[in-house]
This record gives structure tokens, sequence and C-alpha cells, in this order.
């Protein structure tokens, strides 16, 4: 586990499990409901370093019809700060997959996809438009990520491996 006191207060705002836990809710959300099969465990790992980069999320198409692999053609530099991003997030993924699954946000099924538990948003908590902007971008790379639903091609595409 790590150990949150030692991390600046600008890693542990943006990397925290419990608001990472809404990023991937929201984006898991999304892809069930386009494909209504569940959102691949390893295309979790995915989701983050897409949202939580302003450069990435500023750039996402805006259409879930642009196609992965002419987007990152088109935008060869964001694939290198993906890369570098998914390297950098992967063990705050972790941590946000064992809170969300303790907590009960999302819940695997019996074929290695998660789906959605319940999410409570405290209400003390107001959506300013950053959160907003974060929300959406997450609906949308759920939408637009189940268009390739197998992780070998999306980590192939993205150049990642497991």
């Amino acid at each position: 586990m790590i150990n949150w006191k030692k991390k600046p207060i600008e890693i542990t705002n943006l990397l925290n499990p419990s608001f990472c836990s809404l990023i991937l809710y929201e984006a898991i959300k999304s892809y069930d409901k386009k494909i209504g099969n569940g959102m691949p465990f390893a295309t979790v790992f995915v989701v983050m370093p897409m949202i939580l980069s302003k450069r990435i999320a500023t750039k996402l198409p805006q259409s879930t019809n642009a196609r992965l692999d002419i987007w990152l053609r088109e935008n060869i530099e964001l694939k290198y700060i993906f890369i570098e991003n998914a390297i950098n997030i992967q063990k705050y993924t972790k941590e946000t997959l064992i809170f969300s699954l303790h907590h009960g946000i999302v819940k695997p099924d019996k074929k290695d996809r998660l789906t959605n538990g319940k999410l409570r948003r405290s209400k003390s908590i107001k959506e300013d438009e950053e959160l907003s902007f974060i929300i959406k971008k997450s609906q949308f790379v759920g939408r637009w990520l189940s268009k390739t639903d197998d992780p070998v091609i999306l980590y192939s595409l993205l150049g990642i491996k497991p």
C-alpha cells in the first residue's frame, strides 16, 4: 500500500483511491452501458493514464466514432505521454482497484470483467468545472474503449504490456 502521508498534496489529491474510484466507476459504467458486458480487467489500466493527463484528456476525439489507431497516429506525442503515464500510474491504479473492490464501487464478474457496484458521492463535494470535465472524459473514454473490446489489441495499439 502507498504511504500517502509522504506524498505531496498535489499527488494525494489527484491520485487518491477515493477520487480515482470515481474515474473508474464512470468509465466502467459507460463501457458497460455501451456493450452490456462489463470492462475487461486489463482495460482498467488504460483509463486513468488517459484521464489524469490534461494534455491527453483535452485532445481526446469528440466522437467515439474516431478510431483509436488513427487518433494515435495523428497524436503520436500523446502516445508517448500515455506510455509514461501508464507506467507511473500503474501502482495507483492497482490501489484504486483494491479500494473500489473492497468498497463495492466496482464488482468482478465471472468473465474477468468489471461492472459497477454502488458509488456514494458526498453531498458536501460540489461538482466544479474541473470535476465535471474529468467525469465527462471518464464517461467518454469508457464508451470509446468499448469499441476495442479486446485488451490485447488495445495494449498493442497503445504500445504497453500487461
